[in-house]
């Protein structure tokens, strides 16, 4: 589907930097 990583780094910056750090 679309860039969950992209999608959700500008919506949630809180939960993606535990995913993407």
């Amino acid at each position: 589907m679309i860039n969950k990583n992209h999608s959700h780094a500008r919506t949630n910056p809180s939960r993606v930097d535990i995913r993407q750090q």
